[in-house]
Parts: structure tokens; sequence; C-alpha cells
């Protein structure tokens, strides 16, 4: 069974949210975060994001379950292996086909092959014959289009029937709406021109195209809305010139208007357009002229709502300066700087520096099912929540108990047959009672240490074979929290303490023979070994329990 899904809740199925290019999620449940609803480890950076049907796909390729984070497989998408031992998360490279999820499937190119997976398993399920390798793949309704060095090809997502390909060097800045496919083509470092074209989704049939834009060999990015195009040329640098939107009908390709700004970036500038509510919203500010460092100047960073049929300014708002990466948004807020968001309404900004998004070109934060997703980073800015992390509004008033004064909190304990020795002393000053040693953390010991390191015994604490496999082992594995299967060890009163953080573990040894005095499983994992005291064993675990 499958609850229904919320009617407030957007996926982000596409780099920029869907197959028209507009970075606007309509997920209304996203706000200001306030609660993490779950984060997981990371042993290298992650850029690339893309969420549809509950599931996160991230780089090329991670499956995780959006709302818990579990893992839920991984298929390189360079070597063509799924869930390998030795998985590493390939890189995504901008000159080549980003990842692209419907609810079913995860269209990707896998070993240059243009290829259909599972979106469930990371299964292959299909390859598109007749194709290269793809620069570029967009999904719309029950159609998939890719477009290699040559060609445009349209191909049935169910069959892998091959709908219709046109002719398109360098075929490029796929977008789609309703039944209309947009794209660039031509190579103007060989002197052709480049023009844009309007095709039938489904026929393939040319409904419109033109080559008499001046400025199309600088288009980065189209974005499709409401019977409009926008394209979007960006300096991708530091520099505020050459940064401009261009407004034209979708539907004859006829020019609407033009606006040349400063995007309200660090690096990497973008001048992107976000269609919302009737809205474009553009960011705009920061550093002016730079190319004269002696009149270089800076602007407040700020987002205006324009009108789409005309250009002209409805309200400005002042927003957060984004880093090296662009703009998204929701119905609500606008997303920009490090984690700032401008409510659309009110004009009030609501910063929160728990995390900042991934350096990208395409979505640094992720908006969608109630969430703001980010990817690992290796950003020094300053100390920052790190890891694969999704981030929640909060609660409604009145349901969030830890907002209560602590007064009011209440802990329900749980009592069980032990009874406490009252005779119980405390562990000598040889033992090793805590976690580095003592309450000081000192890693320290007064015990003389062994004149030689022989082997007393050797205790084996699981079968190998009831070891769990599967995808979330990966997952424990990679905690930089713990190192291995079993945790450091603690020593008082002739017993060993160790937990199994991946089995919720604690396991209590003789320290003489290594014989197994007890074990006991928690409600969750307990990644640190116990604390000592006075005939008592004290630990907890991530589920929240103290023991």
């Amino acid at each position: 069974a499958r609850k229904p899904w919320p009617e407030s809740m957007d996926t982000w199925s596409h780099p920029r949210h869907a197959a028209n290019g507009n970075p606007v999620s309509h997920d209304t449940s996203v706000g200001p975060p306030d609660r993490v609803r779950w984060v997981a480890a990371a042993l290298e950076e992650v850029e690339g994001l893309v969420s549809e049907g509950g599931r996160n796909f991230y780089g090329g390729e991670l499956a995780r379950d959006s709302f818990n984070g579990l893992r839920l497989w991984h298929h390189d998408l360079m070597a063509d292996k799924l869930n390998e031992a030795d998985f590493a998360l390939p890189r995504l490279n901008y000159d080549r086909a980003r990842p692209v999820a419907s609810d079913k499937y995860v269209f990707a190119v896998v070993k240059g092959t243009f290829s259909a997976l599972d979106a469930a398993t990371g299964e292959l399920v299909r390859t598109y014959a007749g194709i290269e390798e793809p620069d570029e793949i967009i999904y719309h309704r029950d159609v998939v289009i890719a477009a290699d060095e040559n060609r445009v090809h349209a191909f049935s997502t169910e069959t892998g029937e091959e709908l219709w390909a046109q002719d398109a060097a360098d075929g490029r800045n796929l977008a789609a709406e309703s039944e209309t496919v947009t794209l660039l083509r031509g190579r103007p470092k060989r002197g052709e021109k480049t023009e844009v074209l309007a095709l039938d989704l489904y026929s393939g049939k040319l409904k419109w195209q033109r080559s008499d834009f001046p400025w199309l060999d600088q288009v980065y990015r189209t974005v499709m809305h409401d019977g409009q195009m926008a394209f979007e040329v960006s300096s991708l640098s530091d520099h505020d010139a050459g940064n401009a939107l261009h407004l034209a009908s979708s539907e004859t390709g006829q020019l609407v208007w033009e606006k040349e700004f400063a995007p309200g970036m660090n690096h990497n500038r973008q001048a992107r357009a976000m269609f919302t509510d009737g809205d474009l919203w553009i960011l705009h500010g920061g550093k002016e002229n730079t190319a004269d460092k002696e009149k270089t100047t800076r602007s407040v960073i700020e987002v205006s709502a324009l009108d789409p049929k005309t250009g002209e300014t409805r309200k400005t708002l002042p927003a957060g300066l984004a880093h090296c990466f662009p703009p998204v948004a929701t119905p609500k807020y606008v997303f920009a700087g490090v984690l700032d968001l401008t409510d659309m309404e009110s004009g009030e900004v609501l910063a929160n520096r728990i995390t900042k998004a991934n350096c990208s070109r395409e979505s640094g934060w992720v908006p969608a099912n109630g969430l703001i997703y980010t990817t690992p980073k290796h950003c020094t800015c300053w100390p920052m929540l790190r890891g694969f992390v999704a981030m929640a509004p909060a609660l409604p008033d009145g349901q969030n108990a830890a907002r209560n004064p602590a007064a009011e909190l209440t802990f329900p304990i749980t009592k069980g047959n032990a009874t406490p020795d009252p005779k119980a002393t405390d562990p000598a000053k040889t033992d090793w009672p805590t976690y580095r040693g003592d309450r000081w953390r000192s890693g320290s010991s007064a015990s003389d240490g062994p004149a030689s390191l022989d082997t007393r015994w050797t205790a084996k604490l699981a079968d190998p074979d009831s070891i769990p496999t599967g995808p979330i082992p990966f997952d424990c594995r990679e905690n930089p929290y713990v190192k291995g299967l079993v945790s450091p060890p603690v020593i008082a009163n002739g017993i060993v303490y160790v937990t199994r953080p991946d089995a919720h573990e604690v396991v209590a040894l003789d320290s003489a023979t290594g014989q197994e005095r007890w074990r006991f499983t928690a409600r969750g994992r307990v990644d640190t070994p116990p604390t000592i005291h006075r005939g008592l064993c004290l630990f907890g675990c991530h589920a929240g329990y103290g023991y």
C-alpha cells in the first residue's frame, strides 16, 4: 500500500526541476529549515540531484529514499556496475547528459549508451538504439528526448521505440512544454549559425525556426513557461557583463522583450529566469563594472518580480548573495544566498546558517517532497552540517515538544529487571572505563603497558554469514564516526565492553579469557562504547534512548 501523494508536495525530476527548464518547484510544503529530517555521511563531494517518486538520485548514480535517506541502490554509470562493493560515486561532467527521472525510470548514459534504469532497483531496463552518446536528456509526458552530437531523438518511455529524429549539429538546450519541444543547434566555432527550433513533441514536425537573434551563440539555458521562452545569456564568471534575458513567444518565436542585468552571485553568474504565479523572478545585484577594477561597485542584492509579458518590474525585495550556485524558487520563496529564503509576500529574508548549497550550475539546493535537500560538499566557508542532508520546516504550533520549556518536557522511563548493586565500586585507576579513557577524554592511562604486544585471545562476535548484505551496510561502512564493524573497547573490573553499531548491540567479554559474559540489543545504532560507573553500563543509541 502507498500513501496518497500530498497535493502540496512536488518533485524535482530534472536538474532544473522539469523538462521546461523552469527552476521552480511547485512545492508549498517547503519552508525555512527548522529541523533536520535526515542526514547521511559521504566520503566525497557530490554534485547533482534529481528526485521523483519518493526517491533521490545523486550524481552518477546513488539512490536514496527521499523521506528517510536510506540507501536504496547504487549503479556506477561509467562502469555499468550495480551495487558493487568498491563503488565510488562518479562525478558528473557539465558537457555530458545528466540523469533525469520518472516515477518508474531513471534515464541516463550508462557506459556511453543511452539507457533506462529501474528507479526502484537500479537494474538496466533497456537501451535505446540509433543514438550516439547523448549530451542532454529530458523527459516529458510519455516521451524521452535526447540530443547527441548530430541529431535529436525522441523515444517512447514505455516501449523504447524511436518516435522521430531531427538533424541537429551540437543539439542543446532541450526544453519541452505542452506538446512543443525547443532546442538550439549549430556550431558557431565551425562557422555554422546557431538556430532555435520548435518541434512537435510526438511527431517532430517543425513548428518554427529562427537564426537571426545575434545573441543565440551565447545562450546558456532556455526556459519554457506559459507560451513563452526565456533565453538565458550568462557569463558563467565573476563578471556582470554578458548577462541578459531575452523573452520570446514559444508559439511563434517572436521576440517580446529583453533585459540586461547583473546576477546576484559571486561566481558562475547566471541570468536565471524563475516563473511562478504569473511573475518572472530574477536575482540581481552584487559586483558591477567588474571589467575595470577601479570602477567596480557593489549594489544591493535583491529579487524582483517582473511582468512576463512586458519585463516591467512589479516589486523588488531583499535577498541573499548567492555564492557559486544559482537561485531556485517555490511559489512562496526565492532561495538565494547561503540558505536565505526571501518570502515573496512579506519580503522577509529568513536565513539559516546550518549549511549551504553545493557549488553547481544547476541547483545547489533542491526543494521537493516538503523538504530542502543539499548534497555533500568540501566547502570551507565555515563549520556546517555536511553530507547528504534533508531539512524540514518547523512543525505547527503545539506539535513540536522540543519548543516547550525544559521544565515541561517529560522523558518516560522504562524500568528493567536488573537491580543496581549498592556495593559496586568505581573502576580502578588502571582501567579504561569510558571512551578515550576518562571524563576529560585524555586518552591516557595510569597503567603500565605490556612489555610486548602478544595476542592473548580472540573473540568472534558474530558469524560472518549473519552480517547483513544489501545497500544499507554501505552507509554503515562509510560512517565517519565508526571505523569498522566493532567500536573501540572500554575495560573495567575485569570486563571488556564493545559495541556492534550495525547490529545495535553492546557485548561484554571477560578480559582474561575473551569469553562472552552478556550482550544486549538496543533500539538503534550504538556507535560509541559505553561508560562504566559503579556497576552500571551506561550508553545511548541513535533512536533517542539512553540505557
